[in-house]
């Protein structure tokens, strides 16, 4: 049989009236029912465990009152040794005068607390821990305007309201008022610093402007879209207001077809030279002269003649023949070099054939314009459409030039669809077309270098 001493027994029944005490004081103070029961009075676990550990009137207190998370004892009960000094403790009247109340006329609604904040709510509808809604419209930026602009409730973090320099008397029409500024400016327009007040004449016709208060109506010409094309002669140009045109350009306004030394609408000629005969109406014969070359130079005239037998040694490949015709220089050989994308072929008909001493003693040999290329073309032949000497029959090796191909030939000329990219070309067999454009990097054609004249 288990027995308890007086004292013990004491102990025990003042720990549950604690708890007793503390259960109703925690009942009041949550509000949860205006009826309370004690539920059971059996202590949670014996005085000795320390589960039977609870908090103090004292720790609920100093939790509503400063938010103190109090502690519970860790081991068994100790029963005091002597009741509590006058003065240091908390009565269950101090502790219902620390717990809140209900307040419907002041507490806080979700609504008046920033959202995700909690708070404890003090309505009747909306009692203990509640989480906040207002709406964090971050920083308040806007600018006062000639329409009202809707501001969205909520938190804002501070901000600005936008002021604007320029909202001064002067600049406000007399009599009027804007955001509490009432306007003393009495002219309809006026002349800055340094600006000269516009006349009729720089006003454009139909429309009216005001110059220093004063209604001016304007007179300028409309002369309505731009529209002119480059002439041998100039062409006048009315004064007035334009509309958007152009200034017309021309397709074959290209360096190849002008002539060299001739500037047209900006664009300098490459297009080559025309001898005297042909501005004369003339027919030169023969069409062509060969002129011998040998070491890299042209031959000596002994007084029969520059031909073969003036060279120490005969190799057709080094000579030059005189286009009669154009005036201009061709090599003998049509053939020099093997087919080669444009840039390749520009390198050699402007500087491999160029280095040292040139070819036939001349250094100034270049890749031939469309131009040039298309002079030498007969239409009366084919395959290839080149004459003879004389000009009047059909081409043969040697008579005059050597190794013409019947294929195409690049030329120095750019194709003015894609001038960066694109060049022309003329096949030599005369038919089906005798020129046309194709991109450089793709195509390799012959190159027939030419100077002159």
């Amino acid at each position: 049989m288990i027995t308890v001493s007086m004292f013990e027994k004491g102990s025990l029944w003042r720990l549950c009236l604690i708890f007793f005490l503390l259960a109703i004081s925690l009942l009041c103070v949550l509000g949860l029912s205006t009826d309370a029961s004690a539920g059971s009075l059996d202590a949670p676990a014996a005085a000795t465990a320390p589960g039977s550990a609870m908090y103090t009137l004292e720790d609920i207190y100093q939790r509503l009152s400063v938010g103190t998370a109090g502690t519970k004892r860790a081991g068994a009960f100790t029963e005091p040794g002597a009741g509590p000094t006058a003065g240091t403790g908390h009565t269950l009247d101090d502790v219902m005068t620390t717990a809140p109340a209900v307040d419907a006329a002041n507490g806080a609604t979700a609504a008046s607390v920033l959202n995700t904040k909690t708070f404890w709510g003090l309505t009747s509808g909306a009692w203990g821990l509640q989480t906040g809604t207002m709406a964090n419209n971050g920083a308040f930026g806007l600018a006062c305007g000639a329409t009202n602009q809707a501001v969205t409730a909520g938190y804002y973090t501070g901000g600005t309201l936008t002021g604007d320099a320029d909202l001064v008397v002067g600049n406000i029409k007399t009599g009027i008022d804007i955001f509490g500024v009432t306007g003393t400016f009495s002219k309809a327009n006026t002349v800055s610093g340094g600006q000269t007040a516009a006349a009729a004449g720089q006003i454009l016709t139909a429309y009216s402007a005001f110059v220093d208060g004063a209604e001016v109506q304007g007179s300028m010409p409309n002369n309505g879209a731009f529209g002119l094309t480059c002439a041998a002669a100039a062409t006048s140009v009315p004064a007035g207001y334009y509309g958007a045109g152009a200034l017309t350009s021309v397709g074959n306004l290209a360096a190849g077809n002008i002539k060299t030394g001739f500037t047209i609408c900006g664009v300098a000629g490459t297009g080559g030279y025309l001898s005297p005969v042909v501005a004369s109406g003339s027919w030169p014969n023969p069409r062509f002269t060969i002129k011998y070359c040998d070491s890299g130079a042209l031959c000596p005239d002994t007084g029969s003649g520059v031909g073969a037998t003036d060279c120490g040694a005969f190799n057709s490949s080094d000579d030059v023949v005189v286009d009669n015709l154009t005036g201009l220089m061709w090599t003998r050989d049509a053939h020099l070099n093997s087919t080669a994308v444009w840039a390749t072929q520009y390198t050699y008909a402007t500087t491999t054939i160029n280095s040292g001493s040139g070819f036939c003693g001349y250094t100034d040999w270049r890749m031939s314009t469309r131009a040039e290329l298309v002079s030498l073309i007969d239409d009366r032949y084919n395959t290839p459409a080149i004459s003879n000497t004389a000009g009047t029959a059909q081409w043969s090796s040697g008579d005059p030039f050597v190794s013409v191909q019947s294929s195409q030939y690049w030329s120095s000329t750019d194709h003015s669809v894609d001038t960066a990219n694109v060049a022309w070309y003329v096949n030599m067999t005369g038919i089906s077309g005798v020129m046309s454009g194709n991109t450089k990097v793709t195509f390799s054609y012959y190159v027939w270098p030419v100077r002159g004249p």
